[in-house]
């Protein structure tokens, strides 16, 4: 085998050496490119990081925003519920104590009623259309104010006469009310209110006997 010679080594020698070189700039070039992608691809990482964190933070303050508004909005339910129980039970109240007035001030009306139908006999003042004993609960101004649904409001009232039925209210007060019956009083009566208290006379008695034809209608 032939040496070869110290020519030929010098001129092989700097071929070696390129290639070398070239390899070391591509394995850095390479190096390089990864750090680039290394890189990019961390700074890639930390933007999609930080958008769930932000996606995160949103989610949770709307969340949060969410629950004060269905606090709210409960606040604002229980409020209403607590005025509506209130309204409620004053209205109640308020109803219970109507009741209780008009129960009192149609006893009153009646005890007077009672009272003063019996001083009537016994007595011989002048009678006016004011002062009479109209089976109403509040004195009519007018004959405009006695009507069937006064009448009935104050007869069958529950708060008097309990041990009496529908029938037997009617038949006293028309013991009192016919017009023959209650002519006897007229005489009493002051010239200016005489028409206007035969008028209501006249309409007393009609009122009960219109109650005792519906009451016959019931019972048949």
């Amino acid at each position: 085998m032939l040496k070869a010679s110290a020519t030929e080594t010098f001129y092989h020698m700097p071929r070696a050496r390129t290639k070398s070189s070239i390899r070391r700039q591509e394995w850095e070039e390479l190096i390089y490119v990864y750090e680039v992608e290394a890189e990019q691809w961390m700074k890639h990482e930390e933007r999609t990081r930080r958008v769930a964190h932000e996606r995160e933070k949103t989610r949770l303050r709307i969340q949060e925003e969410l629950r004060r508004i269905e606090a709210r909005y409960q606040q604002q339910r229980e409020a209403e519920r607590t005025a509506q129980e209130s309204r409620r039970r004053e209205q109640s109240e308020t109803r219970d104590k109507d009741r209780r007035d008009r129960a009192r001030l149609i006893v009153e009306a009646w005890i007077k009623y009672e009272s003063r139908w019996s001083s009537l006999s016994t007595t011989t003042e002048e009678l006016d259309f004011r002062t009479l004993p109209w089976p109403l609960v509040l004195p009519p101004k007018s004959t405009d104010d006695i009507t069937q649904e006064a009448i009935v409001a104050f007869l069958y009232s529950h708060n008097h006469s309990q041990d009496q039925s529908r029938k037997e209210r009617i038949r006293n007060a028309q013991l009192r009310w016919h017009p023959d019956r209650f002519r006897r009083f007229l005489g009493r009566v002051s010239e200016t209110d005489k028409a206007a208290v035969e008028e209501g006379v006249g309409i007393v008695a009609r009122v009960l006997n219109e109650l005792t034809e519906k009451e016959k209608k019931k019972a048949a």
